[in-house]
């Protein structure tokens, strides 16, 4: 299903997957969030796949949760896909890849999601930039993940 929304442009699937997340992303805080985040794509990646499937999942589980969703990233840096990149590589995200926007500060427990996570250095980069700038918590949340087996590299 992730598949299909996110290289088949199948948006509407976000909804189904969103509402069959809730309960995880809920057991994943220990109190709810004041704020949902999604990971940003580059403005490159987002003309070329026309949506950010992470966001149209933020902001399906926002409206599930009770909480805003704040648009408080941007990527800084245009880097590769990931799919396909060594287990090395991944782990390579610039520290300086995401930059929080304006206002962020004072945004209390946020709830950090992405569509898949293999390696987490997309969460982990995002995170740190979001607890620099004053996010009083940030909990990390991917729809998917990798098996470790699984992983290239």
């Amino acid at each position: 299903m992730i598949h299909a929304l996110k290289y088949q442009g199948r948006t509407s699937i976000a909804r189904d997957l969103a509402r069959l997340a809730v309960p995880a992303a809920l057991c994943a805080c220990v109190t709810p969030p004041d704020v949902v985040v999604p990971i940003p794509l580059h403005p490159v990646r987002f003309r070329q796949r026309g949506f950010n499937q992470s966001e149209l999942l933020a902001v399906h589980l926002a409206a599930r949760i009770g909480a805003p969703m704040r648009r408080a990233l941007v990527r800084a840096r245009h880097t590769q896909p990931q799919a396909g990149l060594a287990r090395r590589q991944r782990l390579d995200i610039a520290p300086d890849t995401f930059r929080a926007q304006a206002g962020i500060a004072g945004s209390g427990r946020i709830l950090l999601v992405d569509d898949v996570a293999t390696t987490g250095a997309t969460l982990a980069a995002a995170s740190v930039e979001l607890l620099r700038t004053g996010a009083a918590e940030v909990v990390c949340f991917a729809l998917a993940g990798t098996p470790p087996g699984d992983r290239t590299g």
